[in-house]
């Protein structure tokens, strides 16, 4: 039985209706403002995040690097010359920098390296600076050198000319140091022969084995 005027399956809504209205229009007023302010700063920042983001993500340009750093221009960074002698020998001229001077001329920073000699050893030096010429195929080496070889030579000097393709060097300026028994050796000067497997001393030379003066 049912009270009249009801009908089963029916509700009325319309104060349910207007309270979820206001509601969302509550929340519109609130959102659309914090909208509107997004959308500018958007439109305001983009360009510097889009610049932000492509120098973070992105490698710098050669030419980019080279105006921040202008003492690179030129210049290769941990260069490597790896090759063979005229007997087929390796030898090996590696640096901190290389700077092409001109078309014969490349200055080397701190340049080391090694050649072989004819049984198998290795004579190999390192020095402050150093002048590729490719033409002459020699290498001048200046400033803290020092010359080792397998053979136990060790060698210091100012100054030095290396031929690689020749597995030959020498040098006119004083040297000191120890050879293969511990002696002391003094010379004015040096010369590398015999394709690399003789070391020579010029000038006055003074050895002193070990345990004398």
């Amino acid at each position: 039985m049912t009270k009249k005027g009801y009908k089963p399956g029916w509700r009325s809504s319309g104060s349910r209706g207007s309270k979820e209205s206001s509601r969302l229009a509550a929340r519109l007023k609130i959102l659309l403002p914090l909208f509107i302010v997004a959308v500018l700063l958007s439109i305001f920042f983009w360009p510097k995040l889009e610049h932000f983001l492509k120098s973070t993500s992105q490698p710098k340009a050669i030419e980019r690097i080279l105006k921040e750093n202008p003492q690179l221009e030129n210049k290769v960074i941990h260069p490597k010359l790896d090759s063979i002698d005229k007997k087929g020998r390796p030898f090996l001229i590696e640096a901190q920098y290389a700077t092409n001077m001109n078309d014969n001329k490349t200055e080397f920073t701190k340049p080391s390296g090694h050649i072989q000699l004819d049984d198998g050893s290795k004579m190999s030096f390192v020095g402050d600076r150093g002048y590729y010429y490719k033409q002459e195929e020699m290498m001048e080496i200046e400033d803290n050198v020092n010359v080792k070889t397998d053979k136990g030579y060790d060698l210091k000097t100012s100054y030095m000319k290396l031929f690689p393709k020749e597995n030959s060097g020498e040098g006119d300026k004083p040297i000191h140091g120890t050879g293969p028994s511990g002696e002391t050796i003094e010379a004015e000067g040096f010369k590398i022969t015999n394709k690399g497997d003789i070391i020579e001393f010029l000038g006055k030379t003074k050895i002193s084995l070990p345990g004398t003066k």
